[in-house]
């Protein structure tokens, strides 16, 4: 059996289409036809069910997608990672990340990565909102986000998560008096990403359910952190960001982290990527090197 058939079929069962799977593997519609029937006879099961208009799972291809999606990526993750053993990376390197993660995580392995690689030229754009992946010829799109992202015909592979506390300036604090509890957050002037709705949190002591907060009509809406952080530093209002994003700003005492007995919901952190794209030596390179890279600003 081939498991570029079984990779191929997978593609198709996710995008419900032989054509939007020929188009997102790159190989014409034909082949994609082709490497179904062929594991559908190796397997001597019927997989999909075809009409004129669609193409339907049936059980058979139910279980097949979903018991082999773990077993396929770990085999292809051992596959590619023998293949760029002893491999020359060259080539262009194009990313996409928002500013909050792309300035303070990415750009060390990026230039660890040039370094090393005299031949590998990246393109790392920072964007200060949502990034339509299908407009662009990106290899890699980081999203940051808090919650998981639905099923869809690209590659999607959870990077890591990053801490988020809650900070003030100290004029602020003064100003208005230190909250103690998430509640007292309520009425206060927040600093909000575009699309924070609410702000989630656990007591540190693992005691306790979580608790969402509303944050209601913020003082400020923006998707750039850095304004954000600008913005709490003028005494202007609280705001949540990944705790190494004013690390500068507190260790200058010109913000304070407060609500420290409780826990926000971290942001996770994807790679998404068309499938074809992690292939590439230079993308596994870039993936596994970020995986395990050590941050000195983490």
């Amino acid at each position: 059996m081939s498991f570029d058939d079984l990779n191929i079929f997978r593609q198709v069962a996710a995008d419900g289409s032989f054509t939007k799977a020929a188009g997102n593997l790159g190989r014409p519609k034909s082949s994609i036809s082709t490497a179904v029937s062929r594991l559908e006879a190796h397997l001597g099961l019927r997989l999909l069910e075809r009409s004129t208009r669609r193409i339907r799972l049936t059980d058979a291809g139910v279980h097949l997608y979903n018991d082999s999606g773990e077993h396929l990526d770990a085999l292809q993750d051992l596959m590619l990672s023998a293949q760029t053993q002893g491999r020359s990376i060259s080539g262009t390197l194009q990313l996409a990340a928002p500013y909050e993660f792309g300035a303070h995580h990415l750009s060390s392995v990026a230039a660890h990565l040039m370094a090393v690689y005299p031949e590998l030229r990246i393109i790392l754009d920072i964007k200060y909102g949502l990034v339509d992946f299908y407009d662009t010829n990106y290899d890699i799109v980081f999203s940051m986000t808090d919650r998981e992202l639905p099923n869809s015909t690209i590659v999607v592979k959870r990077v890591f998560e990053l801490d988020r506390w809650i900070f003030a300036s100290q004029k602020f604090l003064r100003h208005y008096a230190e909250p103690r509890t998430p509640e007292d957050l309520t009425g206060l002037p927040l600093l909000c990403g575009v699309d924070e709705k609410t702000w989630r949190f656990t007591p540190a002591n693992g005691e306790g359910e979580p608790l969402d907060i509303d944050v209601g009509q913020p003082r400020l809406i923006s998707a750039n952190a850095d304004f954000r952080k600008r913005a709490a530093v003028e005494s202007v209002g609280i705001f949540r960001v990944t705790s190494t994003f004013c690390k500068n700003e507190v260790d200058a005492g010109l913000l304070k982290r407060i609500l420290a007995d409780y826990e926000c919901q971290p942001l996770k952190v994807f790679a998404l990527m068309p499938t074809r794209r992690l292939t590439l030596p230079r993308v596994r390179l870039f993936l596994d090197t970020f995986a395990s890279y050590k941050y000195a600003d983490r």
